[in-house]
């Protein structure tokens, strides 16, 4: 036998007492009330069930979907040493299409803080164009760390069709 909650117990005396309510609508509704208190059941067994392994599993695939919405123009920083600076977090400015934001890897940048030949200024980082890479999402934090410009994002393009042929 199922419990009805307080909450529950209310809208049915308020469905009961309501002038357009008919037994048919009360009864949907409590049908539709019983069918997500089972669901929610159901959804906290599984978790109940969850193994570490499961856990850890589900944290990562968390991660790699949040990740997944840096969009072209925003600053990732790394959680852990990728190459380019040392002694500090790097951080990396995205290349990538936001088309192609549903991929395992990202197509970035990095940022660096001394002035370079070929660097491209933002703010008072560089970025080094012509030493782009593909890095998997999980190596970077989950939110942004900010945005560039769009005039500097042109700029970037420009530079990147010089580097590409």
């Amino acid at each position: 036998m199922v419990r009805l909650t307080p909450e529950v117990h209310a809208r049915v005396k308020r469905l009961a007492s309501g002038a357009k309510s008919t037994e048919a609508t009360v009864l949907r509704e409590l049908v539709e009330e019983a069918l997500e208190a089972r669901e929610r059941m159901r959804i906290e067994e599984m978790v109940a069930s969850m193994t570490d392994k499961d856990r850890a599993l589900e944290r990562r695939i968390l991660t790699l979907w949040e990740k997944a919405h840096a969009k072209r123009g925003d600053v990732l920083v790394s959680t852990r040493p990728i190459g380019f600076v040392k002694g500090k977090r790097e951080r990396f400015l995205v290349l990538q299409s936001s088309i192609l934001e549903q991929a395992t890897t990202v197509i970035v940048c990095p940022l660096i803080d001394e002035p370079h030949p070929l660097g491209i200024p933002i703010d008072n980082e560089f970025a080094m164009v012509h030493l782009l890479r593909a890095v998997p999402w999980d190596r970077f934090d989950p939110k942004p760390a900010g945005t560039v410009p769009r005039s500097t994002l042109l700029e970037i393009s420009r530079r990147l069709r010089a580097y590409l042929p």
